[in-house]
């Protein structure tokens, strides 16, 4: 699960394995065609590290939504 402030554009490209010629590839794109189970979310008018409270980029309302949508993942694709 990856869990993005609006304003994390950094991150949104990923270019390990991707082959010269053609363009970078998109976290969402790698993961699914590696078959791996993922969920990603961008948390509108949040910067990264939204989720830190000790910063003034704290956002209490995405953060909580953050924890909840990362608690749900887990149960559902790691339990037994």
């Amino acid at each position: 699960i990856t869990e993005l402030g609006e304003f994390q554009r950094y991150v949104d490209v990923w270019i390990l394995n991707t082959p010269p010629e053609e363009p970078p590839l998109t976290g969402n794109e790698v993961l699914a065609a590696a078959g791996v189970k993922h969920e990603m979310h961008k948390y509108a008018g949040t910067q990264h590290g939204f989720n830190n409270d000790t910063t003034p980029r704290y956002d209490e309302a995405a953060a909580k939504l953050a924890w909840k949508r990362t608690i749900e993942f887990f149960n559902k694709n790691l339990s037994a």
